[in-house]
């Protein structure tokens, strides 16, 4: 899906004197439809197309230099949980920069439903100049598989959701700590066939090992640790006289992923075939 995108350009005046600059501000996203809980990345594109720079930093009271506007469907502000994070930038002139950041922690975004958002960008000593709107919605999936597994008397739940977006139905792992309300992922792994069930399992060292069809006899591999960071990931395809892509519980604890080709092995054994005939 193209990005959708809405900015607005303001010319704003740095000093008394007669320096003038000009900074266009552009909000886009990836995509406008979410998955609860999962990271909404904006990103805000800044244009100096004048011969002075722009110098962003915090101002005297530590407020950072970017925040966010959010408005749910009713009219109603939502609000934020913390500032935004972002580093001082300065903006050379004729200079664009950018800044992605992920709203979803700084904002009470946590409710299903559409929301609208807006970048504000302050420059010192001048007026806050804002972009446009941009409009995503969240929506709730499908949970395919969850299990609960303690460790030393902490419980965290593991939840493999399908979520249909606008142009593919995604495979996605929640991690959470209900005792302590704590959430620490909601990850895309990547597309995954419609009736097609996802292979699952923990290791010896609490890691999750996960198993999905992305396409026709394409099977993808993802492993991640104990709180959902994915360390690792594979795709292999099936091939006749080899077994299916799966999961292998070792003797000592550990999981494998056995069966079919890599795409690189898969290149290989074409060329072989090429030169045998």
């Amino acid at each position: 899906m193209k990005a959708i995108a809405a900015f607005c350009l303001v010319i704003l005046s740095l000093s008394a004197a007669a320096t003038r600059a000009q900074v266009r501000l552009q909000l886009s996203q990836p995509r406008n439809l979410y998955l609860q809980y999962e990271s909404i990345d904006l990103t805000v594109t800044l244009t100096n197309v004048t011969d002075a720079s722009v110098n962003l930093g915090p101002d005297e009271n530590g407020k950072p230099w970017l925040s966010f506007l959010v408005f749910a469907q009713d009219g109603g502000a939502v609000s934020q949980v913390k500032p935004v994070e972002v580093p001082p930038l300065t903006l050379a002139p004729d200079e664009s920069k950018q800044v992605t950041v992920n709203i979803l922690p700084c904002y009470g975004i946590r409710s299903t439903g559409g929301y609208s958002t807006q970048a504000i960008v302050q420059i010192p000593g001048l007026k806050p100049i804002m972009t446009g709107k941009l409009f995503l919605t969240i929506g709730k999936g499908e949970t395919m598989w969850t299990q609960s597994i303690f460790n030393t008397g902490i419980k965290r739940i593991y939840s493999l959701i399908r979520f249909l977006d606008v142009d593919d139905s995604n495979l996605y792992l929640r991690v959470e700590e209900p005792d302590q309300n704590l959430l620490y992922t909601t990850i895309r792994l990547g597309r995954i066939v419609t009736f097609a069930e996802p292979v699952v399992q923990f290791d010896a060292h609490g890691h999750l090992h996960i198993v999905q069809v992305v396409g026709a006899k394409t099977y993808r591999y993802t492993e991640a640790d104990a709180s959902g960071v994915i360390l690792y990931q594979e795709d292999r395809a099936e091939v006749p006289r080899l077994p299916r892509p799966t999961l292998a519980k070792t003797t000592d604890g550990e999981v494998q992923f056995i069966g079919g080709l890599t795409r690189q092995a898969l290149a290989e054994r074409a060329k072989l075939s090429e030169t045998q005939e």
